[in-house]
């Protein structure tokens, strides 16, 4: 599954679309498989990092003594300061759009699901949970590594190579015992 934008009286829209290959005809189909919401796309303004909102003294500390959840959360919270957002707790907000990391949500002034375009991929509902429940099913590192990196590319989050190497370590190793 993937998400594809469609614009419409001005504005762009994310749809949730699988792809179906159809044998005799050699073509795909795309099958509609859900609406994402209206697409917001802040610019990025500052280059914050981890060790200047959490103050530690290495990222290898950091994610030894921290649990899986929160620091999926900060990394998070690192990308929607970059862009702008306004903390309120947990609660951070745009111009007209929250991005909610207890309940998982991105939603606008209306409550209603919402997408936010940033670095290359779509922060929404879809592409938070897929982040957040990305285990290894399988014994096959490489896989996994593909498969969590892929998760935070397309959530549009950033993330340096060796921050990235740590959590995977983590999730890998914890999987593994």
């Amino acid at each position: 599954m993937y998400i594809r934008t469609k614009k419409l009286k001005k504005e762009d829209y994310a749809y949730l679309v699988n792809s179906k290959w159809n044998k005799t005809k050699r073509t795909s189909k795309q099958q509609f498989n859900g609406y994402l919401g209206r697409i917001y796309k802040p610019e990025k303004q500052f280059n914050i990092k981890l060790n200047s909102i959490k103050r530690i003294d290495s990222n290898e500390s950091y994610i030894a003594n921290t649990q899986l959840q929160e620091i999926l959360k900060d990394v998070i919270i690192i990308d929607l300061l970059n862009h702008n957002l306004r903390q309120n707790k947990y609660i951070y907000e745009g111009q007209d759009y929250y991005v909610d990391l207890v309940k998982l949500k991105v939603y606008n002034k209306k409550f209603n699901p919402c997408v936010i375009k940033m670095n290359n991929g779509f922060l929404c509902d879809y592409t938070l949970k897929n982040l957040f429940n990305t285990l290894p099913s399988s014994t096959n590192e490489v896989e996994f590594g593909k498969k969590l990196a892929r998760a935070f590319i397309e959530a549009g989050i950033e993330i340096n190579q060796e921050l990235f190497v740590l959590i995977f370590d983590k999730i890998y190793k914890k999987e593994a015992i």
